[in-house]
């Protein structure tokens, strides 16, 4: 495995972008990632323990469950048993309180929350009921990641994230919605994650986020063109690339046009090419 991580090191050695937020894909990315262990508290405990040295930021994925009528901490519906949202949000609460302002390997400590799309395991999408529950589940993640950077004055990176337009409309109508916080330390961005086609049935199009105030388009590389990049500069959008798995694409995509964010798996192998 190592060696493989060093030839591919070796393959896209280029010149290497500015700064870009390393972010940890479903709370999973210590090497060698077991997927069946994505957005799971032993993988998040597991991928915290990286520390500042490699990590930017965490994504947490939140679920709403109706037949348990909860908000979990899920990176699919499969199965049973998830942990309550708030057992994963206290836990990145904790590291943030742990490390105070060097939480991050750069300056600002960065919170991806994700609103996953479907209510059960068939892809049944919320109600509007549903939509205003999860979004309260997802707005009680921010004040408590926010308070605890605020309590040690760690500058916070929050992006709201999903698939679903819905359900970022229903987040920024509740009157908890915090829009562009203005509490000197805390930058909150709101973004809309596409680009992935059939069969995973990610279908939605930059149209369909029409009346969101879009900060940070979620992209993957394979599927997103130079055009489509340069449509998201024309309208002002942040960049974020996230990926299953390293490859020559990422590193190509993130040497040529660097984004803002990348949210990846491989977290230690894409810190030691960004920083050498």
């Amino acid at each position: 495995m190592r060696a493989a991580s060093l030839a591919l090191l070796g393959l896209v050695a280029c010149d290497r972008p500015s700064q870009i937020a390393l972010i940890c894909h479903n709370a999973n990315c210590v090497a060698p990632r077991d997927q069946d262990d994505d957005d799971t508290l032993s993988a998040l405990d597991d991928s915290l323990a990286l520390g500042p040295a490699v990590l930017d930021g965490m994504e947490v994925d939140l679920s709403w469950v109706r037949a348990e009528d909860r908000c979990v901490f899920a990176h699919d519906l499969d199965g049973d048993g998830w942990p309550d949202a708030s057992e994963a949000v206290d836990r990145v609460a904790g590291y943030v309180r742990a490390h105070g302002p060097g939480a991050a390997h750069g300056d600002r400590f960065h919170v991806m929350i994700e609103l996953k799309r479907a209510v059960d395991d068939g892809g049944t999408r919320h109600t509007a009921d549903e939509r205003r529950a999860f979004a309260d589940c997802a707005l009680d993640a921010y004040d408590v990641i926010r308070d605890a950077a605020l309590d040690v004055a760690q500058p916070l990176g929050v992006l709201f994230d999903s698939f679903e337009p819905d359900l970022l409309r229903a987040l920024t109508a509740s009157p908890r919605w915090p829009g562009a916080a203005r509490d000197g330390l805390t930058q909150v961005r709101l973004a809309a994650a596409f680009s992935v086609p059939e069969p995973l049935h990610y279908s939605h199009t930059l149209d369909d986020f029409t009346g969101v105030a879009l900060d940070v388009v979620d992209v993957y590389p394979r599927f997103t063109a130079s055009a489509d990049r340069r449509i998201y500069d024309s309208l002002g959008y942040e960049v974020s690339l996230w990926t299953e798995g390293v490859d020559t694409e990422l590193f190509d995509a993130l040497s040529s046009d660097p984004p803002v964010y990348t949210v990846v798996s491989e977290a230690a192998l894409v810190r030691g090419w960004l920083d050498h």
